[in-house]
């Protein structure tokens, strides 16, 4: 079994979407066998290539349908509406067992059986809501699990931009770089970002830290993370890691020293680190 490390140093064809979401559960589930899970999906996959000629791996109407049919109707996937900030709608073992998820634990459902049908879908990390989407023969097609794999125009689009954003929302068709297909790490990224406000909301400490370091795994720069990190660490007193961090968070954002919270936290961390001896 793979860890977490390696997927981070690997490139994206070197990995399993479905895979890497297993090894993100064995956090929270250290006796977690994934291959009974792989297995599965492979099962959902070869059901689905028997029932729709999925061709030279372009996605038609009839394939999606099939696939919708299989996944929402017959196997009895759905968003989880009720107890949507649930951490176990994050974890693709919770969510295959369940049958129950938020937007992009489904859309890994999808995807992975999607791919292993042949089927060229593509997640679409849109703001406060992931999508999938295909090209079909009147252009891209936009989907959404959490809605039982319903088809979204133009208006559905802009409602879910409009409760992401409110009255600053853009239309999508002033901002199509939000529709871009989005990569394998990117959609890890984003269910790690999912947990990690989940754990903060919560305040536990030691899974919002466990989170933060896979994210530093994947993007090692990344100046949210980095600041949250430090943070995180002050108040655990682990203060010369946090300054290790806020350090680097301000090597990689130039105006951090006008900044008046990074500038409270680093003379907090100063005042309080020990002298090393």
């Amino acid at each position: 079994m793979r860890t977490w490390e390696d997927i981070a140093g690997l490139p994206e064809d070197g990995f399993g979407l479905a895979e890497a979401a297993l090894i993100l559960a064995r956090d929270e589930y250290p006796e977690l066998a994934p291959q009974g899970y792989l297995s599965r999906l492979s099962e959902y996959a070869d059901i689905l290539k028997s029932r729709v000629d999925i061709g030279s791996g372009a996605v038609s109407g009839e394939a999606v349908s099939a696939m919708n049919e299989l996944l929402f109707d017959e196997l009895g996937f759905t968003g989880n509406r009720v107890d949507y900030f649930n951490p176990r709608n994050s974890y693709l073992n919770e969510v295959m067992d369940r049958k129950l998820g938020i937007p992009i634990t489904l859309s890994v459902v999808c995807l992975e059986v999607a791919h292993q049908a042949g089927m060229a879908l593509a997640g679409v990390a849109f703001p406060g809501h992931f999508l999938l989407k295909y090209r079909g023969s009147r252009g891209e097609v936009f989907i959404d699990p959490f809605s039982r794999g319903a088809v979204l125009g133009e208006p559905e689009l802009n409602r879910l931009l409009a409760r992401a954003f409110g009255k600053e929302a853009p239309r999508v068709k002033d901002a199509p770089q939000l529709l871009a297909a989005c990569g394998k790490k990117q959609i890890l990224l984003r269910m790690l970002r999912n947990l990690k406000g989940i754990h903060e909301t919560r305040d536990d400490r030691d899974r919002m830290l466990r989170v933060l370091n896979r994210i530093l795994l994947l993007v090692p720069d990344s100046p949210p993370e980095l600041r949250d990190r430090a943070a995180l660490l002050e108040k655990l007193e682990c203060y010369h890691s946090a300054l290790v961090d806020l350090d680097r968070f301000r090597r990689h954002v130039p105006d951090a020293d006008a900044d008046a919270e990074f500038a409270q936290l680093w003379a907090r961390l100063n005042q309080s680190a020990p002298p090393y001896h």
